[in-house]
């Protein structure tokens, strides 16, 4: 497997590709998004409030911040299960946790507030 970032329109993706008889081809269950639609395993989204949202609609599996965490691009702040897929919800700024909205086994829609940065 592979790792690439890949920008359209402003936005950062992180995908993953295998490698199959010598052709790259990407592996169906680490496609992170339909570039139309979410935000999967990539940066989270950062209003102008500095609000984290769910990019996509699942439950809530791993929590890896609190309150007065300070994070930097890149450090996961959620692991979101969708259709029995985890995916990294990541900062993308340095930043300081304000508050934490949601607690784990929660379930959030696209765009619910996750967390607010100070």
């Amino acid at each position: 497997m592979r790792k690439y970032k890949i920008k359209i329109a402003d936005k950062i993706y992180e995908v993953e590709v295998e490698e199959i008889d010598n052709h790259v081809t990407p592996h169906p269950s680490q496609i992170v998004e339909s570039l139309s639609t979410a935000n999967i395993g990539s940066k989270a989204q950062i209003s102008p409030t500095k609000a984290v949202t769910a990019p996509i609609p699942g439950k809530i599996m791993k929590i890896s911040v609190i309150k007065g965490t300070k994070v930097v691009s890149g450090t996961s702040l959620f692991v979101i299960e969708a259709m029995k897929m985890e995916n990294d919800i990541l900062a993308d700024t340095n930043a300081t946790v304000a508050e934490v909205l949601v607690k784990e086994g929660d379930m959030v829609q696209t765009g619910q507030i996750l967390l607010r940065y100070e």
